[in-house]
């Protein structure tokens, strides 16, 4: 875990060519001064940017060209499921509302039990 941005050259014993494929970054922002916070992302985005790079060209084009497919469709399975889609050969998953159909159809032979009596 690297907290101090005046660190981050530790970055660049750890991004290295031969693991960069299983690594992953997750940037935490602090919420004691939300004004700051794309600040503080643009910062951390530009001190990860230099050392993953540098770690992307040192690999073979063919395998850049393999682990850019695989970020490419991590990132439109995520857009499909954010938008209510599905990959093929999956059911669509819906949403269920407060009331679902089942409640609705309890609820509506209620209140015909209670206009009958």
């Amino acid at each position: 875990m690297l907290q101090d941005e005046e660190k981050a050259d530790l970055l660049k014993l750890v991004l290295r060519p031969e693991n960069i494929e299983y690594t992953s970054a997750i940037i935490v922002l602090d919420f004691d001064q939300p004004w700051e916070m794309m600040n503080a992302l643009n910062r951390w985005m530009s001190l990860l940017t230099e050392p993953v790079l540098n770690a992307l060209r040192q690999l073979p084009i063919s395998k850049q060209d393999q682990i850019k497919k695989r970020i490419a469709m991590h990132i439109n399975n995520y857009e499909r499921f954010a938008n209510g889609e599905q990959k093929e050969g999956e059911e669509k998953i819906e949403k269920k509302s407060k009331n679902t159909k089942k409640g609705d159809d309890s609820a509506q032979s209620g209140s015909e039990n209670n206009e009958s009596e």
